[in-house]
């Protein structure tokens, strides 16, 4: 799985790195230049591969330079209300320029932008899959308000999958994408708001930077320490169970 594995420089190998080649991202038909995708994970001294907290995503977004950008996301059930009942469909939470920094050019509409992912449960706005697009869209009432009701409220939907993409992995489909920040209302236990760095839930998605490679981005992950990482993956950390597995 893992192209390299290397320590943080943190003090232990419960708190390392690893960039890991997309495996699943490269056959995918819908990604604009996969080779560029790497996914970030952090592993534990049995190598096995972690999540990422809110906060730690962010530390590390702010301050590796060797992508032209980050995403993180994780997958939820959302429980659609519609006009017959209720149905549960797989949905994903993203931060903002989710498909953009996959290269995923969306069928109709825009990416989640940068101020709905600032405030928690601000912004409700979604993203669906075609085929969720074509059952939502039968309904004569979607045209004058193009809304899907999750979890009892409404969301805006504000743009469409193309048919080939329903998620990066490529046998658990995903119909329903909305912003990280509205993780409130989703039902879901895990509070990646919170100012904490203990709910490692996040998979992390990276695009290497023009003339980057695998070996020098996994040598500035190895360099790469602050305060707050420190503090958040300290050595011998044995909280840091994997909750999330990278893809």
């Amino acid at each position: 799985f893992a192209v390299l594995v290397l320590a943080l420089g943190i003090g232990s190998s419960v708190a390392t790195f690893t960039v890991a080649n997309g495996w699943l991202l490269k056959p995918h038909p819908a990604l604009g230049a996969p080779d560029q995708l790497v996914i970030v994970a952090r592993v534990d001294d049995g190598a096995r591969p972690l999540g990422w907290s809110h906060l730690g995503f962010l530390e590390l977004r702010n301050r590796a330079r060797s992508f032209t950008g980050l995403a993180a996301s994780r997958y939820w059930t959302a429980t659609w209300n519609h006009s017959s009942g209720t149905r549960e469909l797989p949905g994903q939470l993203v931060t903002e320029g989710y498909f953009s920094l996959l290269g995923v050019h969306l069928e109709r509409g825009r990416d989640f932008a940068p101020e709905e992912n600032r405030t928690p449960g601000s912004h409700p706005v979604a993203i669906v899959s075609a085929g969720l697009w074509d059952r939502l869209a039968a309904d004569p009432a979607f045209s004058d308000r193009p809304t899907i009701r999750l979890h009892g409220q409404p969301f805006m939907v504000i743009g469409v999958a193309p048919p080939s993409f329903r998620g990066l992995d490529l046998t658990d489909a995903v119909d329903v994408w909305i912003p990280l920040a509205m993780e409130g209302v989703t039902g879901t236990p895990f509070p990646v708001w919170q100012d904490d760095f203990f709910d490692d839930v996040l998979t992390v998605v990276g695009r290497m930077a023009p003339g980057v490679g695998v070996e020098e981005a996994s040598t500035e992950l190895g360099a790469l320490s602050s305060p707050r990482l420190r503090r958040a993956y300290p050595a011998g950390a044995q909280h840091l169970a994997p909750r999330a597995s990278a893809r």
